[in-house]
């Protein structure tokens, strides 16, 4: 097999793998910590079929933690308090009130930004 024949093909398998974004913002209701203290977890993946309980980074995601003055470090330890979560780059993600996606949940579409203290997470492909 030629090079050129095998890139366009694994660059076509590459970018229909499902991912996602999950920012989970501590302590903050709006999702908006531009310019203080305040810091949110982004968490990153493209395990569709798992449960992700807020912490630092599970199996199927990574974890980073950014501050609203530009830091960015790694996730060491669980999420102090969830005020708002954000989802990115996927149709939709299920938030939870206990971990291990059981309790109360709620639905979250691409792009919006809710307010709520949720413990776990999935993101099914749809």
């Amino acid at each position: 097999m030629k090079l050129s024949t095998f890139a366009p093909l694994a660059l076509a398998l590459a970018s229909s793998a499902f991912a996602w974004i999950v920012n989970d913002y501590a302590e903050v209701t709006d999702c908006n910590i531009i310019n203080t203290d305040a810091y949110f977890r982004e968490y990153d993946g493209t395990d569709s079929n798992a449960c992700h309980n807020f912490g630092a980074g599970e199996s199927g995601s990574t974890c980073s933690q950014h501050s609203g003055l530009g830091d960015v470090a790694s996730c060491t330890d669980d999420l102090v308090v969830s005020g708002s979560v954000l989802v990115r780059d996927s149709p939709q993600c299920e938030f939870f009130t206990a971990s291990d996606c059981a309790g109360s949940s709620r639905i979250v579409a691409d792009g919006y930004c809710v307010t709520g203290a949720y413990s776990s997470f999935s993101c099914p492909e749809i």
